[in-house]
């Protein structure tokens, strides 16, 4: 099944390249996330600070294409960047979250 899963997790200590955590709530997620068959597609920061807080995983890579992170904050006053991405699909539920976790 196709699924799409963004939001901001806050999940600042994941090494996403080498998906590694820093404590075991990130380890736990990361797990979580490998058993559903999620794939991270941002590779870059998302944070003004230089974290990839805000995620789009999922279960088909290929379903998205021109994921962008916009370090252009004209589009809105925070210091997260926006991600802009197109589904090739329509066919796929996409499920937003905005986590706040204390690590």
């Amino acid at each position: 099944r196709k699924l799409i899963v963004t939001g901001d997790f806050n999940l600042r200590g994941i090494d996403w390249t080498n998906s590694i955590g820093m404590n075991n709530i990130e380890n736990t997620f990361l797990n979580g996330f490998a058993e559903l068959g999620l794939v991270q597609c941002i590779r870059d920061p998302t944070h003004s600070k230089g974290s990839i807080l805000d995620i789009l995983l999922t279960t088909s890579e290929n379903s998205i294409n021109n994921v962008q992170v916009q370090s252009d904050r004209s589009y809105c006053n925070s210091d997260h960047f926006p991600i802009i991405t197109f589904s090739k699909s329509s066919h796929f539920p996409i499920i937003t979250f905005d986590i706040k976790i204390k690590c």
